[in-house]
């Protein structure tokens, strides 16, 4: 059974989002995993922004990128949300930050 984390490691590696570098927790979903990271905004004064990157755990192991459902938000709170609609459970409450 593979973590949350281990999805998104396994299709992404260790690479970081460019615009939200900042991973701040893994959530398991039905399908696969969703990793919620922040970053700060490209205009001035707004503050950060929230990405959640999802990918799909296949039935042969393999993962695949599912760039529809994976979205950047203005708040930290619609991201949750959205992760919560999406299935999402924390996967490793020591990654929450």
């Amino acid at each position: 059974m593979y973590t949350a984390e281990g999805i998104i490691r396994k299709e992404y590696g260790r690479s970081r989002n460019m615009i939200t570098d900042r991973v701040l927790a893994f959530y398991r979903l039905p399908d696969g995993a969703a990793e919620l990271s922040a970053g700060e905004s490209l205009i001035r004064d707004e503050g950060d922004l929230f990405g959640v990157s999802v990918v799909l755990l296949l039935a042969d192991g393999s993962t695949l990128r599912d760039i529809d459902r994976s979205k950047c938000f203005n708040d930290r709170e619609s991201a949750e949300h959205y992760i919560a609609d999406l299935g999402g459970k924390l996967d490793n409450p020591g990654w929450l930050r």
